[in-house]
């Protein structure tokens, strides 16, 4: 359901406007670089030699994870001052930029933590004051990213991507922020209920082999 709606809410090649809509929006949409809506900031090298196992969480590419979360063992670091170049908000859109999951975007909720920090070959897709960051949320991990990924990506080598050829790709998006966040909260209520249901699969899945240890011999 997710991907025909990513389909029909967004312009076909050529097109101004999508095929589904929001009403009371009637604006043509236009194409806009990704750099200019959210510029991809790139992390800092921190020291693995300095690693602690408590402190302010770092996020590296492992804790980008296949489900679209941040998560897994973090890295912790000592609070450094003058931080705020690789500090990460919460709800940070985070992309591996280097890797096995070169390209993979997750979404970084840190409700235990005050601070969080950005490694490096993590890129943070920054926040613009007139775009809705819902609305970047649900472009960059949409099929509508991950097309434009693939023809920058070089088959048969290490994969990486940087944030020059990231902040190039193009983008249909509405003029109206108004229009951006319905977009943007109706995709998160679709993201909510599939992680609401993976849980469960998750849950039935961990049911199912206790049973299985218990029942035979």
């Amino acid at each position: 359901q997710k991907k025909g709606y990513l389909q029909k809410m967004f312009p076909k090649n050529g097109a101004k406007v999508p095929e589904l809509r929001f009403s009371g929006f009637a604006d043509d949409w236009e194409e806009r670089k990704l750099g200019d809506i959210a510029p991809l900031r790139g992390g800092y090298a921190f020291k693995s030699s300095k690693f602690r196992n408590t402190g302010v969480p770092i996020v590296r590419i492992s804790n980008i994870l296949s489900s679209g979360e941040v998560g897994g063992d973090f890295a912790y670091y000592d609070e450094q001052d003058k931080d705020d170049k690789y500090i990460l908000p919460d709800k940070s859109a985070v992309l591996a930029m280097s890797g096995a999951t070169t390209g993979k975007v997750s979404i970084l909720s840190q409700t235990d933590y005050d601070k969080v920090y950005q490694n490096q070959r993590v890129g943070y897709f920054q926040s613009v004051d007139y775009i809705d960051y819902g609305f970047i949320s649900t472009i960059v991990r949409s099929e509508l990213f991950m097309m434009q990924l693939e023809s920058v990506l070089v088959s048969g080598a290490q994969p990486n991507v940087s944030s020059k050829e990231i902040d190039s790709f193009n983008f249909m998006i509405p003029i109206l922020v108004q229009e951006q966040q319905k977009i943007g909260s109706f995709f998160k209520q679709l993201d909510d209920t599939i992680a609401l249901h993976q849980r469960k699969l998750d849950l039935l899945k961990e049911q199912k082999k206790g049973f299985l240890q218990k029942m035979f011999v």
